[in-house]
């Protein structure tokens, strides 16, 4: 009998971690007070979806459902963190009709992660965005206005496959201007918190996809080591009354192994509140 359970848990853990939580996409709701965000900015919804990892078990049909998911919501703007695709292979444009139907008042945005690089991923991923209607910040911004007041929105090329250029992405904002960055890699951070960003969306850790109780992540890629789930908040010795922070999603996708343990996926319905 004993025996017969030590086979058996193994098992059951492995079709759970293979065939049951990479499957249920949560959505995770999180308030987030931001120094300097302007009043009228106050509740704004954002969107935040990262790593779909289109290719690599996830397929249109999973990623349609996701979609209406999303749009049940009815987010002012709508993010994507990279990843878009799992490797060059994959061909972009089958998902064009399915992205397209993501609209928001503000709009819809995206940068590239070191997956969309692979092969010759990124011109097709960027061919694929741009025809779904969702503008890519490669090292851009863009000012969203709302009332009078006005909210930066900045994207800046994958820190791994790409060319990053933090000077270039921000130029044009000005200092007591609130912004917002779209950055693959969570560990980016480092480099963020030297300019006046107030809050860092990534995604390219999925969390770790494999967690143990009492170890935590088994595997976090490179620029995904320290900040690689939720919610963190930086400290500027310059700036100590606007630090920055760092949102990390776990991601809608797997990549490497299609499982999950115990780092369910998920997308992420921001709301900002403005601290005075």
């Amino acid at each position: 009998m004993m025996t017969g359970a030590i086979v058996a848990l193994p098992l059951a853990v492995g079709g759970y971690a293979r065939y049951i939580e990479p499957t249920y996409v949560r959505q995770r709701k999180i308030e987030l007070g931001i120094r300097g965000l302007p009043l009228s900015f106050d509740g704004m919804t954002i969107a935040h979806l990262s790593d779909i990892h289109y290719g690599h078990n996830l397929n249109k049909s999973k990623l349609e459902s996701i979609v209406q998911d999303v749009l049940a919501n009815r987010p002012d703007v709508i993010c994507f963190t990279g990843d878009i695709v799992d490797h060059g292979d994959v061909v972009p444009a089958e998902i064009v009709s399915v992205l397209r139907q993501l609209r928001a008042p503000y709009g819809s945005y995206a940068v590239l992660g070191n997956h969309d690089y692979r092969g010759n991923g990124a011109q097709a991923v960027l061919k694929a965005m741009e025809e779904a209607d969702i503008r890519m910040l490669t090292n851009d911004h863009v000012v969203l206005k709302r009332n009078q007041d006005m909210l930066a929105l900045a994207g800046i090329d994958d820190a791994l496959e790409g060319t990053p250029d933090m000077r270039r992405a921000m130029r044009g904002i000005s200092n007591t201007m609130c912004c917002i960055l779209l950055a693959h890699e969570p560990d980016w951070g480092m480099v963020a918190r030297e300019y006046k960003v107030d809050l860092q969306l990534s995604g390219h850790s999925h969390g770790g996809q494999v967690r143990l109780p009492l170890i935590g992540p088994l595997f976090l890629p490179k620029l995904g080591e320290r900040y690689p789930d939720g919610l963190y908040v930086l400290k500027r010795e310059n700036m100590p009354e606007r630090p920055l922070l760092i949102y990390t999603s776990r991601g809608i996708g797997t990549t490497l192994l299609p499982i999950r343990l115990l780092c369910p996926p998920e997308w992420t319905l921001l709301t900002l509140r403005a601290i005075v």
